[in-house]
């Protein structure tokens, strides 16, 4: 409810939320964002945020300047990635079983998703909403590159958006690596 707090426009409190009065009396005082996330590091600033909790979620997130889930690409899944698809079938699939599911992802990948829920439909699961948050092809891409020259180091991160052609950057940082 938190996180649904920071990135709404109201200032409307919901049940086990925070609105700008939760962060007005910290030292530094700040407000909710009111808008979407622009990096996923904005989660820490949230009310219930821990730093263990943002750093086992941390690996499992991202932030895209639309407010629309992105579907996960079950053709780029890696098999340490099985609990973002496990995720979406709660129950019905284990961690384990999606791994192995990946594992067995044909080398040209699957044509369309319904391809892919008939290998988890082998292994018990039921696709129960969740081929609608899949998909074979990717729209968004995070681009990292690190550079070392001689003792300097630097990194920039980007963001690509190829929901449409010609693909175009939408957001680029540098800095130092992390």
């Amino acid at each position: 409810s938190s996180t649904t707090d920071w990135i709404d426009t109201d200032q409307d409190q919901q049940a086990m939320g925070a609105e700008d009065g939760a962060y007005l009396g910290r030292d530094p005082s700040y407000r909710t964002a009111g808008t979407l996330m622009s990096d996923v590091s904005e989660l820490r600033a949230v009310a219930g945020m821990t730093p263990d909790i943002y750093a086992t979620v941390r690996p499992w997130l991202c932030t895209l300047p639309v407010a629309r889930p992105a579907p996960i690409n079950v053709n780029t899944l890696l098999p340490e990635q099985a609990p973002l698809f496990a995720m979406l079938l709660p129950d019905t699939l284990s961690v384990e079983a999606a791994r192995q599911l990946i594992l067995k992802r044909p080398p040209q990948g699957y044509g369309d998703t319904t391809e892919f829920f008939k290998g988890a439909a082998l292994q018990g699961a039921t696709n129960a909403g969740a081929e609608g948050q899949t998909a074979v092809v990717s729209k968004w891409f995070a681009l990292d590159i690190d550079v070392t020259l001689g003792t300097t180091q630097l990194q920039e991160r980007a963001l690509i958006d190829a929901t449409r052609l010609p693909a175009r950057l939408v957001s680029r940082q540098w800095g130092e690596p992390s």
